[in-house]
């Protein structure tokens, strides 16, 4: 029995009108951009993230975000008793002290030794804002 196929088209073609994404705005240097286009100004909450090829730390409202070649563990903050971190021969380590007393590491690479100091610099008020206990900031 001799099957027949329909011919072959590459990919699905242009989609239907409607389903185009429109282009970005094109603003003039010194043009007043729209306000739904403007910086909203800093987050509500204080986040920070380090990352390499392999490895990221990511600190935010919702707890902490460790990820070690492709392993990752995430913990809120009612899990979490304390935070350690320093820099080492390039690397950002990152520590988390769970509340049963089990201690989660990960390291992060620096490029370069600024970008190490960078992230010492923004990671401390970041733990700090979500480590203190309300009414302790002085």
């Amino acid at each position: 029995m001799d099957q027949q196929h329909p011919p072959h088209n590459p990919g699905f073609g242009p989609p239907p009108p409607g389903f185009t994404p429109p282009p970005p705005p094109a603003y003039a240097p010194g043009a007043q951009v729209p306000a739904h286009h403007q910086d909203m100004g800093p987050a509500p909450f204080p986040e920070f993230l380090a990352s390499d090829r392999h490895n990221a730390v990511v600190i935010d409202e919702g707890g902490t975000h460790l990820e070690q070649n492709g392993v990752s563990i995430e913990f809120t903050w009612p899990e979490i008793r304390t935070i350690h971190y320093t820099g080492q021969f390039g690397w950002l380590l990152v520590g988390v002290m769970h509340t049963d007393g089990r201690f989660y590491e990960c390291r992060v690479a620096a490029k370069r030794q600024g970008r190490l100091h960078e992230w010492l610099t923004e990671i401390a008020p970041v733990v700090g804002y979500y480590l203190t206990p309300p009414g302790a900031a002085g």
